[in-house]
């Protein structure tokens, strides 16, 4: 029986969890949904087609109501280009789309997620970067 050599072990076991976490960081990309800044959409406007349910973090909410649709789509448009700036991926879409959200806004958001603990993780890395936002569903 060979003896086993304890520095190589710990290089293999080092090398394992190394090899688990780069697949777990894909996975949760994938099952997140969630989009790298550099592949977002440069087109800000409002979707008039409903998006599927999904997690996300909101960071502005602008009323279409005092305003007029036009005045929120430019500010819409303001906030999501200024974030892209700072490398946050965002999008806008318009809460009368939406049964669970409040009526007669245009949401600025990040990221679409699956489940509820991946868009607060999210959160929390919009947190550390400055941004303030809170998690909610985008349900039709």
């Amino acid at each position: 029986m060979a003896a086993s050599n304890p520095t190589r072990s710990l290089a293999i076991v080092g090398l394992a969890v190394l090899l688990g976490l780069g697949i777990g960081i894909l996975a949760a990309f994938i099952a997140g949904g969630e989009r790298p800044p550099d592949q977002v959409a440069a087109d800000t406007t409002v979707s008039t087609t409903p998006l599927a349910s999904f997690w996300t973090v909101v960071l502005a909410s602008i009323p279409t109501g005092s305003s007029g649709q036009q005045a929120a789509q430019e500010g819409a448009e303001a906030r999501v280009e200024q974030l892209r700036r700072r490398g946050v991926a965002a999008e806008v879409l318009d809460s009368d789309r939406y049964t669970s959200l409040n009526k007669g806004f245009l949401v600025v958001f990040s990221g679409r997620f699956a489940e509820e603990g991946a868009a607060r993780a999210h959160q929390r890395e919009l947190r550390a970067r400055g941004l303030d936002g809170y998690v909610r569903q985008a349900r039709r």
